[in-house]
């Protein structure tokens, strides 16, 4: 996995690459949970060039929406592929997350 970082406004883009698994998902988690602590509301992660995502990446994508929320803040997701939009709604976690089909829907709403 491979994170490349921007910003649009106030949201902080993540573009993920690559597998979302038991051994990547962590330092995601530490990144994300990283961020939160440094301020950041608005985290977007654009999964349109990420190939799979295991359980393990659910869990740490679905506990750091959770983090920002209570921090008053929002997890958005765009640009899920078959294989991750299908983990995501058989999980029934996708209501916990705002989910767009592209990065640019999601710019174009802030």
């Amino acid at each position: 996995m491979q994170l490349f970082e921007r910003r649009h406004g106030d949201a902080l883009i993540f573009k993920v690459y690559g597998r979302l698994h038991q051994k990547t998902a962590r330092p995601l988690g530490e990144e994300l949970a990283r961020r939160v602590a440094a301020g950041e509301r608005h985290i977007i992660l654009d999964f349109s060039e990420l190939e799979s995502m295991a359980a393990a990446g659910l869990q740490v994508v679905l506990q750091a929406a959770r983090h920002l929320r209570g921090q008053g803040g929002r997890l958005t997701l765009c640009g899920c592929r078959n294989r991750v939009h299908h983990v995501i709604h058989a999980s029934g976690c996708h209501e916990e997350f705002n989910a767009h089909q592209s990065l640019e829907e999601v710019c174009a709403k802030l």
